[in-house]
């Protein structure tokens, strides 16, 4: 077992370092202002000058050193929890101490952001290890680190990759954390990630819903149990665990938002655009948006973040899942392969939601109920949430595939759930 185990390790090393060089040649023919999203720009350390957009914010905490002396709403992406642009400047300061130019400097920023990358490819693994001990889960692992949008947000400056890298931890953490309930370090440490990651960017908020949930569960679990001198000791332990869990994770997580409303008496949210901007789907009927679509729209050219060339949520999802928000320049054979890469995706989309839903499904009823009421929630909070989210900002750039990219982890975990299913059934017929 132990020699299985080293060797699955080693194939899971050779995947992942795959994934590494594929990013590495990516960020290596990339620069910080390609296929990046509200980039903004920078102009020099010296200047006195505030740029907006991630990149300005970048250079904001390396010239200035401080949070924002000015309301950060006013200013393009400011708006964003500081943790990603405040490392993002070190990078900065430190290529420039070494005698770096300010351009190589800011490009530097991409090698952190893949060093995110890495960690979020590491922490998969681990997660699929977690539902099964079979190579197999190196398929659903390919998958997860070739996926285009993991490759394109390696490249990017702003903060999405760090926080699909601190969802994964808090996934990972709270999935050991159910496995064993009496390890209350797990559950701490679950508390910090989660209030760090409040810290990368809001939307971290998602994944306070499942854990809350298993929270409830087990205390129902234990006040059920009848009014005992053992009783009463767990009660009072798990009531004291979840105050610790409070006292570590609020504080921590809501420091930018209380910052933000003391000094500038802000409340939490996104800064968007007007509906007079060319991306505003407001105007179309909700059931337009959100319903099945009128056409796939794979005629050239088949992808825009035009409202009017775009008005559906799900085909824009799918689309840049594997194309971010360009349109490939392409016709042809070239054009015939991105829209058939484009079926292919959306296809196993579906099927991998479907998988996951059902397989966790199983797993309330028959296994750790636990674990499939963790696994089940948190994927349809990411799916509820980016609805909610389309909705509230009807916009062609909310629909960005970015903001729903963990939804390609559970996926993989429900195909690695539906393997260990077959293959269980298998074992009992041969029973």
């Amino acid at each position: 077992m132990e020699t299985d185990n080293k060797c699955l390790n080693l194939k899971a090393s050779f995947i992942i370092a795959f994934g590494f060089v594929i990013r590495l040649i990516y960020i290596l023919n990339t620069t910080v202002y390609e296929r990046g999203h509200d980039v903004g720009n920078y102009t020099s350390l010296t200047d006195g000058i505030v740029n907006p957009g991630h990149l300005g914010y970048i250079e904001y905490f390396a010239k200035f050193h401080h949070l924002p002396d000015f309301d950060p709403f006013n200013v393009f992406s400011y708006y964003h929890p500081p943790l990603h642009h405040i490392l993002s400047s070190f990078v900065v300061r430190f290529s420039i101490f070494c005698g770096a130019s300010t351009d190589t400097a800011f490009e530097n920023i991409q090698f952190l952001v893949l060093f995110y990358s890495v960690v979020a490819m590491v922490l998969a693994f681990l997660i699929l290890r977690q539902f099964s001990e079979s190579s197999f889960i190196l398929v659903p692992l390919f998958i997860f680190c070739i996926h285009p949008s993991m490759i394109l947000m390696s490249g990017s400056v702003n903060n999405d990759m760090m926080t699909v890298m601190a969802e994964l931890l808090i996934i990972l953490l709270g999935i050991l954390w159910i496995r064993n309930f009496e390890k209350r370090r797990l559950l701490f440490l679950l508390a910090l990630s989660i209030g760090i990651g409040f810290c990368i960017k809001v939307s971290i908020i998602v994944m306070a819903l499942p854990i809350g949930i298993i929270m409830l569960m087990r205390l129902i679990s234990v006040y059920s149990k009848g009014e005992t001198a053992q009783w009463k000791k767990r009660l009072h332990t798990l009531i004291l665990d979840y105050g610790i869990f409070a006292l570590i994770s609020i504080p921590i997580g809501l420091s930018w938002e209380i910052w933000e409303a003391l000094m500038f008496h802000e409340k939490p949210g996104i800064a968007s655009a007007t509906p007079e901007s060319f991306m505003y789907m407001g105007n179309y009927p909700l059931l337009r948006r959100l319903g099945f679509p009128r056409s796939l729209g794979l005629s050239y050219p088949f992808h825009s973040v035009y409202a009017k060339a775009s008005d559906n949520v799900w085909l824009i999802m799918f689309r840049t899942s594997v194309f971010g928000e360009i349109r490939p320049d392409v016709k042809g054979v070239s054009l015939f392969l991105c829209q058939t890469v484009f079926i292919l995706c959306a296809i196993a989309g579906i099927f991998c939601a479907g998988l996951t839903i059902y397989c966790n499904l199983i797993e309330i009823k028959r296994g750790d109920r636990h674990l499939g009421v963790f696994m089940l929630s948190g994927y349809l909070s990411f799916i509820l949430t980016y609805i909610a989210f389309v909705i509230k900002y009807p916009y062609t750039c909310s629909c960005d595939f970015r903001y729903i990219v963990p939804a390609l982890l559970y996926g993989c975990v429900g195909i690695v759930q539906w393997y260990e299913l077959l293959k269980n059934r298998d074992k009992r017929k041969e029973a």
